[in-house]
């Protein structure tokens, strides 16, 4: 069966959707099945209607992927906010696939602190900054000024649960 969308599957704390948005980018749109046959299902369908492509995250097949204890210990320097998959919620059976995604990215205050973080790391793994800045593992970089006009599937989420509570308060 279909879990849904990952966008759906994540709780983000505000100050972190930034920095989640620019490390996950297109995965927010990946849809979360129970294993690959049902995936393999999904992506015929696809092909048979001409209706394009998808990403498919079966939890029977998708790994965790996590920093070792070696690189654990960079958490500690100045600026760094910790793991991207420790800084969010989820269900628990969905650990594989957000570990997979998020285990080995750091998230950090700015470049100026994620430099020597990911200097000390040995370029292994994916840092992103509060500001969306992103220091990929072989040491290229993507930054600038994100489109505040866009919203994010996060913000979006967030926006819907903040309109609910308000609806229900109105109607109590």
């Amino acid at each position: 069966r279909v879990r849904g969308v990952l966008a759906q599957l994540l709780q983000v704390p505000q100050e972190y959707e930034t920095a989640l948005d620019m490390a996950l980018g297109q995965a927010l749109q990946n849809i979360v099945t129970d294993d690959e046959e049902t995936a393999k299902r999904l992506i015929d369908y696809l092909r048979d209607n001409r209706l394009g492509r998808a990403t498919f995250l079966p939890l029977s097949a998708v790994r965790s992927r996590t920093l070792s204890q070696e690189e654990r210990r960079l958490l500690s320097m100045p600026g760094c906010l910790g793991v991207a998959s420790e800084l969010v919620s989820f269900s628990p059976e969905y650990r594989g696939v957000v570990e997979n995604l998020l285990g080995r990215t750091v998230v950090c205050e700015d470049l100026a602190r994620g430099i020597p973080i990911m200097r000390a790391g040995r370029h292994a793994f994916r840092l992103v900054t509060l500001a969306g800045d992103v220091m990929n593992p072989g040491g290229s970089m993507t930054g600038g000024s994100v489109q505040s006009r866009m919203t994010s599937l996060l913000t979006r989420g967030r926006e819907l649960d903040g309109h609910r509570s308000q609806i229900a308060r109105l109607d109590g």
